[in-house]
């Protein structure tokens, strides 16, 4: 399938059944996530996958209990933390791996 064809077919599902998701799929669809490139690779992302019925229920409280996250088999929070780039950047130049600098 071609990438416009794709795009142009994409559509949003918000009804969902009772099936459960294979761990396994969980797992590569979590690792593809994190293998995403984006602007200078900065990755800042965190993946929090949620399965304790306990804060899945918080989630969803934080969702303003929208049906998609209320029937939702499987919920996944992705945070944004720009700080990791610095802390990752750091690390890199102690470590002698860092050559983005210009002089």
């Amino acid at each position: 399938m071609e990438l416009f064809e794709v795009i142009h077919n994409r559509r949003s599902v918000r009804r969902f059944t009772d099936k459960k998701i294979p761990v396994e799929v969980m797992q590569k669809a979590l690792e593809s996530a994190l293998l995403a490139p984006n602007s200078s690779n900065t990755q800042t992302w965190n993946f929090y996958w949620i399965q304790t019925p306990e804060i899945k229920a918080k989630v969803i409280e934080y969702c303003l209990s929208q049906s998609a996250a209320r029937m939702a088999q499987e919920l996944v929070v992705v945070s944004a933390d720009p700080a990791l780039w610095r802390r990752r950047k750091a690390r890199a130049r102690l470590d002698g791996h860092y050559s983005g600098d210009r002089a």
